[in-house]
């Protein structure tokens, strides 16, 4: 995926993504009862959190970038997740009542986007590694692969009883 961004672009959209999680918050502090409102606010920043990670993903852009830059934009990114935990706390403890059940595919959604985007900014932070762009199909392969390996070779099981002997 090939996206015609500057630097500079991708940054603004980072500030506004920081800006519109604090606007959020403020919504789902001061105006408890509009609930809709809010949750349609919640589903705007899971899909704020997908944009940037296609971005990131895109191998182009980041190639381009200087570890300076990568690091201005970890800096601004980290500040994005810190108010988006602050929300996913508050949100957890904001009593809801009967609703909720309504709230919670969002707050599911916006937990695994805060995650995700967290692995992205630490590897942006590190400087001199490579890191491994996958598709989304590839990071779903990858998972389902670590959550249920293939069961160990009878050479693998000898080793394994060889090793515990000792």
């Amino acid at each position: 995926m090939s996206h015609a961004i500057t630097f500079e672009e991708l940054q603004g959209y980072s500030y506004a993504f920081v800006a519109k999680t604090h606007f959020t918050l403020a919504e789902l502090s001061e105006q408890a009862r509009w609930h809709v409102k809010t949750v349609f606010s919640l589903r705007g920043l899971v899909s704020d959190f997908k944009k940037i990670l296609d971005f990131l993903h895109d191998k182009p852009l980041m190639e381009l970038l200087s570890q300076e830059q990568k690091g201005e934009l970890a800096a601004v990114m980290r500040q994005g997740l810190t108010a988006n935990r602050s929300l996913l706390t508050t949100l957890r403890y904001v009593d809801l009542g009967g609703w909720r059940s309504f709230y919670n595919s969002s707050e599911k959604s916006l937990e695994a986007c805060i995650d995700n985007l967290a692995a992205h900014v630490t590897a942006l932070e590190i400087e001199d590694c490579t890191v491994l762009a996958l598709s989304r199909h590839d990071q779903e392969q990858v998972a389902k692969l670590l959550a249920s390996p293939p069961e160990p070779s009878s050479r693998l099981r000898k080793a394994l009883e060889k090793h515990t002997m000792r």
